[in-house]
């Protein structure tokens, strides 16, 4: 064997590890596409069907915050009117105790489920919200 031969031969220690290293490579790619894929799908599963609300439900939601929100007659007969619901928690907040008194003033004007009218009652100063028992 001359010298020129040993230049033709193969190196094998180099072939292998070279096709060790590509296939090290390969795998972490398609691994990586995979982690991307999956996440895509996930964010787009996410976007057309769990955020999306259905029209009748946006509709529902529309119409409970207008009625929450605004003022209405509820009742002519009985003169009851329904206000914003923040403005009927501030106006509870500054008179607990008046406000007690309408609500319960309301409540005996209202059907019961049976038909009868509720019976208003006061409630102890202890149950009132912003009283403490003395």
């Amino acid at each position: 064997m001359n010298g020129s031969d040993k230049h033709n031969d193969l190196n094998v220690t180099w072939t292998v590890i070279a096709g060790f290293v590509g296939g090290i490579l390969i795998f972490a790619f398609i691994v990586a596409v995979q982690i991307l894929f999956l996440r895509t799908e996930q964010a787009e599963y996410q976007q057309k069907v769990v955020a999306e609300v259905p029209e009748q439900l946006a509709q529902l939601r529309t119409e409970q915050l207008t009625k929450i929100n605004s003022y209405r007659l509820v009742d002519e007969k009985r003169g009851l009117a329904a206000i914003p619901v923040e403005l009927a928690m501030e106006t509870f907040a500054r008179d607990p105790a008046d406000s007690m008194r309408a609500i319960l003033a309301a409540a005996a004007t209202q059907p019961a489920k049976g038909g009868a009218a509720v019976a208003a009652t006061t409630a102890p100063a202890a149950t009132q919200p912003g009283r403490s028992q003395s």
